[in-house]
């Protein structure tokens, strides 16, 4: 009987115990959690936890922090699957380092996790009821992340949603409130025009159509499209083709794209009748430290002088091709290029040159965009001759051996043809020619950043120019000229002339900065420039002035001369110039005139989206202007006049 007793006193015991919970087995729900937690398997405990860095991201806005709290994580997918919301709960797996509702425009850093193999990035407009996936070149992965930039959005509050995928763990990440910004498009490319430049809308959208193509240097040169029927391969063949189709044509470059230009020859030059060459000055080699060319640029020799020769090559991915004259005369100095097979052994006269140009003519609704920070044009550049629509816009240009940029028109008496050119958040480094042949020896540091010429509506915005030589050119003789014409909110930084160099043509400069420049606006011939809020700062001579007429309203300058400018307080005042950029528009007043001008008649003021006084132009400029920093218009300063 006792041992009855105490047998069910034993058994009531463990009972009491097992309830408890002491005594559980190894599927302890709490002691899995602890096992499966580190191997990335759901936990309801960590839902509020992000990655690291998550509130540590660069530049990481307002709204952007939610994306990791848990009411955004039990959102789950689109449908509110118990699956998706089993993935979501992985979230902690997912580290962002950044994100960042820019212009038209949001970027994403996820830092890469080892269980994932693939990443998904999906976004949408705040309300909507549906994902719209990003394109697959629009995420860029180096060894320990993956940027991911969604481009050609409007202005509004967007919600993305990243998906990572491994062999045995899925997980989503959601960000919600996510501000993104309009652009910016203040100055004449816009003025007077309902259709957007380039491939984009005004609103920051791509127009329909438009063929989007995808650059990168490893397929620079065997990257296709069809265009009017025919394939076109290589970046170089597919701009020059554009001129057979009406539809919008897209480039976004992906990383840096280079090619080869001489290798550096350490002789003396010579004089431009070549009186002073040792022979060796004539034997030159082509370089392939950079690999392969890009195919087809051009590249010329030729003379300064009447009735002379010139050469035309294009290059090959290996070198240069074979020549073919284009002209013939009478004046010869001996040439020896070993690079030039059809040239061995004959004598022709090479004053000049022009080295690596990627030629479109007669094209429309051209935009070139740099995807990321990184995007670069390495040891070439890009000429549009009669061309029209043209945005280039995020692209780095350096080592160019003659221009970045060139916008050529045809004459000047029909300059309008040619028209809306919009050149913004692009750095312009130095130029570099390694053989400066030409017989003033100004190609050194190339032939000059952007050249316009008989062109009109052309906005310069947002760019930083970082110790160029001859940087912009507008006019190229007496008898050439450019209508239209905004700069602002530009970083000149120790650029030695050029800021621009203007003949026949109107301009309107705001809100740039000119920091340690030597010889800024050069103006000539009949133009007048209106320079409004700019601060010049140790600038040897901001304006030089001849035959010409410069009006400065609200500028700072800060160890630097006003001499060339008339001094205004009143914005309304007039000076006496005749200025006729297209030999018959008279544009005297123009700053005043709301028919020619960007100008609010009734507050007597410019009207544009962000003007500043001049004593708040560095800092802003500094933060928004130059390729990667895309000119976000509320970075600090007013946002108004």
């Amino acid at each position: 009987m006792k041992k009855t007793a105490l047998l069910l006193v034993l058994v009531m015991l463990l009972i009491s115990l097992m309830s408890c919970g002491f005594l559980q087995g190894s599927g302890s729900t709490d002691q899995g959690d602890q096992s499966d937690n580190s191997q990335g398997k759901p936990s309801d405990d960590h839902n509020n936890q992000e990655g690291p860095d998550d509130n540590q991201g660069d530049g990481i806005e307002g709204g952007n922090n939610q994306g990791g709290n848990g009411d955004n994580n039990n959102q789950g997918g689109a449908d509110g699957s118990d699956d998706e919301n089993k993935d979501n709960h992985n979230s902690h797996l997912i580290s962002i380092s950044g994100v960042k509702g820019l212009n038209e425009q949001i970027y994403v850093s996820i830092e890469k996790n080892p269980v994932f193999t693939s990443y998904r990035l999906l976004y949408k407009e705040q309300g909507d009821s549906e994902y719209i996936t990003l394109d697959e070149n629009l995420l860029v992965e180096s060894e320990s992340k993956v940027d991911c930039y969604v481009l050609g959005i409007k202005k509004g509050n967007y919600e993305i949603k990243i998906e990572a995928e491994g062999l045995e763990t899925t997980a989503n990440k959601i960000y919600s409130d996510i501000f993104v910004h309009e652009q910016d498009r203040s100055g004449y490319a816009h003025f007077g025009g309902n259709e957007g430049v380039g491939a984009y809308n005004n609103d920051g959208t791509i127009k329909e159509g438009t063929k989007i193509v995808y650059v990168t240097n490893e397929n620079k040169n065997t990257v296709t499209l069809e265009i009017d029927g025919t394939e076109y391969i290589g970046l170089v063949n597919i701009l020059q083709a554009q001129y057979k189709s009406d539809t919008p044509m897209l480039i976004r470059v992906v990383g840096k794209i280079t090619t080869n230009q001489w290798n550096y020859k350490n002789v003396e030059p010579r004089f431009s009748d070549g009186s002073n060459a040792t022979s060796d000055f004539f034997v030159n080699s082509f370089s392939n430290e950079y690999g392969e060319n890009l195919a087809n640029l051009i590249v010329k020799m030729k003379g300064n002088g009447g009735g002379e020769y010139t050469y035309n090559y294009r290059t090959t991915p290996e070198g240069l091709s074979e020549v073919r004259l284009t002209n013939g005369g009478t004046k010869y100095t001996n040439y020896k290029g070993s690079d030039f097979p059809s040239l061995v052994g004959k004598s022709v006269f090479d004053d000049d040159s022009y080295y690596n140009m990627l030629e479109v003519k007669g094209s429309k609704n051209i935009t070139v965009e740099g995807v990321g920070p990184d995007a670069e044009f390495f040891q070439f550049g890009i000429s549009f001759e009669e061309c029209n629509n043209i945005e280039i816009k995020n692209i780095t240009f350096t080592d160019y051996p003659e221009d970045a940029l060139n916008f050529l028109g045809g004459s000047r008496e029909d300059l309008a043809k040619f028209s809306r050119y919009w050149v913004h958040s692009c750095t312009f480094n130095r130029g570099y020619n390694a053989w400066d042949i030409s017989g003033e020896r100004d190609k050194y540091a190339g032939d000059g950043s952007i050249d316009f010429n008989n062109v009109s509506n052309l906005t310069l915005a947002y760019n930083f120019f970082n110790n160029t030589k001859k940087s912009m050119l507008f006019g190229s003789g007496d008898s050439e000229g450019c209508m239209n014409f905004t700069m602002h909110h530009n970083n000149f930084y120790m650029v030695e002339s050029r800021l621009p160099l203007g003949r026949n043509v109107n301009i309107h400069s705001y809100n740039n900065y000119f920091d340690q420049c030597k010889n800024s606006s050069d103006i000539r011939k009949s133009s007048f420039l209106f320079s409004e809020n700019n601060y010049f700062n140790s600038t040897a001579k901001p304006f030089i002035n001849s035959s010409s007429a410069v009006k400065s309203y609200g500028d700072i300058f800060t160890n630097s001369s006003s001499n060339g400018a008339t001094i205004v307080t009143d914005r309304t005042e007039s000076i006496s110039i005749n200025c006729k950029p297209d030999k018959v528009t008279s544009y005297s007043a123009f700053d005043v005139n709301s028919t020619l001008f960007y100008y609010n008649e009734a507050e007597k003021r410019t009207d544009v989206s962000v003007m500043h006084q001049a004593s708040e132009v560095p800092d802003y400029v500094y933060l928004t202007a130059g390729a990667g920093y895309y000119g976000l218009i509320d970075a600090g300063g007013s946002s108004n006049n």
